[in-house]
């Protein structure tokens, strides 16, 4: 029965490349969502939505890739007779693609209005984005020309066009993105007093600020729109952190996100902590409390930094304290050690100040280490053809 439903399906067109958070998938004439998995064949027809704070990125077969932002829905459409690729429906939220000379970029709207974009002197790099009156078409790189409901829209670079049953409007500018001021870039905050800022941006009436512990940010510990041109932020554990902002338009258009900072949290100093104890939460340098090390493609060694000298005790294990599950348990002389690669997981890790038959920490408690494996991006490279 299996085998005449994946014959009734026909082949595979695509693939879900990656994904991050809750993402779903629902068959052809299924009634039912269940949860997507990297990998999965897609087929036409089939639907795909991703959740809050998650996305995904569908490579197709034939070449080409789609990538969904959170709280967004889409099917999966064939392509007009002898057309390619696939046409995705947008039902709901934000897509991302890319239109290339020769090969345009197909999609219907939530109203099942045609649209097209075609690339002008080299690919160009769209978002499209679903709203209660209709669909926004930003150019986020190079050049195109839309068409739609018999029309046809010359956009540039950080252009858009609305898409409003089926007709489309004059190209409008993106708001610009906004120049962040605080903190400095590897600025150091404490726990209790964590504020961002930016410069006003004239056009914008609203800013969106992520803040996340991937250079990639595909998770996002804060997403969200403020009025202001600041914003305190609680709750974030110490640790190293990236933040970024784009600004929102009056229309509710929405730019790219500028340069993103990185900054660090340490720990708020308890009321009854004396010098001692804020001295050694100091001599622990890197990686700092919280930290999260990415691998893309090989594992590199971590390298441990502390403030000391003398003889050093360092301890790095898995478990719930640093006499559980042990991976090193080493004595040095300096203030520095490379050790590695560290497997995927969580880890503790420690140094203690060795005096004679003591051993005494330089933390109050132990750091911890999260290490993440990721996908490296693929990359598809035309082949060379000598004569």
């Amino acid at each position: 029965a299996a085998d005449r439903i994946r014959s009734a399906r026909g082949a595979p067109i695509a693939r879900i490349a990656q994904l991050w958070g809750e993402v779903q998938h629902r068959e052809r004439g299924g009634e039912s969502w269940r949860a997507a998995t990297q990998n999965l064949a897609l087929h036409y027809h089939d639907g795909l939505r991703t959740g809050s704070a998650a996305r995904s990125r569908v490579a197709f077969l034939a070449g080409g890739q789609l990538d969904l932002d959170e709280n967004t829905q889409v099917l999966i459409e064939p392509p007009e007779r002898g057309g390619s690729p696939p046409v995705p429906v947008l039902v709901a939220g934000t897509l991302r693609g890319e239109a290339k000379p020769g090969v345009p970029f197909r999609f219907l709207t939530p109203d099942r209005k045609v649209a097209v974009v075609e690339a002008k002197d080299g690919p160009a790099t769209l978002r499209i984005k679903a709203g209660k009156e209709g669909v926004d078409l930003a150019l986020l790189r190079g050049r195109a020309e839309v068409s739609g409901g018999g029309a046809r829209v010359a956009l540039g670079r950080a252009e858009l066009v609305e898409l409003r049953s089926g007709k489309l409007s004059a190209p409008l500018r993106l708001p610009a993105f906004p120049e962040l001021v605080a903190p400095a870039v590897d600025g150091v905050l404490s726990a209790s007093a964590v504020r961002l800022s930016w410069k006003p941006v004239p056009e914008a009436r609203r800013y969106r600020l992520q803040v996340s512990r991937f250079t990639s940010f595909d998770e996002n510990l804060v997403n969200n729109l403020v009025s202001a041109a600041e914003s305190p932020l609680s709750g974030l554990e110490p640790g190293r952190y990236l933040w970024r902002v784009s600004s929102v338009s009056e229309r509710g258009h929405e730019g790219e996100f500028g340069f993103a900072r990185r900054f660090t949290v340490q720990p708020a100093a308890a009321p009854d902590a004396g010098p001692a104890a804020v001295a050694r939460s100091a001599a622990m340098l890197a990686p700092v409390d919280g930290a999260i090390i990415e691998h893309v493609r090989d594992p590199a060694p971590t390298r441990f930094r502390w403030r000391s000298e003398g003889r050093q005790l360092i301890v790095i294990a898995r478990g719930a304290t640093l006499d559980e599950k042990t991976v090193l348990r080493r004595r040095v002389l300096g203030g520095t050690l490379s050790f590695g690669p560290l497997r995927p997981g969580s880890y503790l890790w420690g140094v203690y100040r060795l005096e004679g038959k003591d051993a005494r920490p330089l933390f109050v408690e132990p750091f911890k280490l999260k290490v993440v494996q990721r996908e490296a991006p693929e990359v598809k490279l035309r082949p060379i053809k000598w004569k």
